[in-house]
């Protein structure tokens, strides 16, 4: 199978800047692979870092008002299938006991419809009681539509406090992002 090599390895330096791709809403300025179209999927991403701090996922709990888990008992996931589609963010125990206690989050981009209700709605019915919240993160909401799942689905907003139309890395977006109760 080969022999053992006993020589010492070489670390290779590189004087080469590390490639950082930045993202913007600005149609104009979009040029793959350095500047990327500010899309739902960097969305999703840049609120789970933000979330996996155990401060602001504490302060996201009190605004869901989930008395039942603490911060440090849970682990904020990527997306997570169900045979209707898939949840954005899943928030579970990290170690459960029992049942196992969660939060779904239906993130959107852009203002939130009826339909987008409606799909977090049939997510909430899979899971039943081990659900402790579901919460629906957008750029804005129609008071309407809002009032119609008002018990069910938790509406929050997401605030980037920097101007997209100006290219901005993954880093910054996390820095820049605020949660808001609706």
């Amino acid at each position: 199978m080969g022999e053992k090599f006993l020589e010492n390895v070489e670390n290779l330096e590189s004087s080469f800047p590390t490639f950082v791709p930045e993202f913007s809403t600005n149609k104009s300025l979009v040029n793959i692979p350095y500047v990327f179209p500010f899309r739902e999927l960097i969305l999703q991403s840049a609120i789970r870092h933000y979330l996996c701090d155990r401060e602001k996922l504490q302060k996201f709990l009190e605004d869901v008002s989930v008395d039942e888990v603490k911060a440090e008992n849970l682990e904020v996931l990527g997306e997570r299938a169900l045979p209707e589609g898939h949840i954005d963010i899943f928030i579970k125990e990290a170690v459960p006991i029992g049942e196992s206690k969660n939060i779904m989050v239906e993130i959107k981009v852009r203002r939130a419809v009826k339909g987008d209700f409606e799909q977090l709605e049939d997510y909430l019915s899979e899971f039943g009681p081990e659900c402790l919240r579901a919460v629906l993160i957008a750029k804005d909401f129609g008071r309407k539509t809002v009032s119609m799942f008002k018990n069910r689905i938790i509406p929050m907003k997401y605030v980037l406090s920097c101007d997209l139309s100006i290219p901005r890395n993954f880093k910054e977006l996390v820095k820049y992002m605020k949660l808001e109760k609706y």
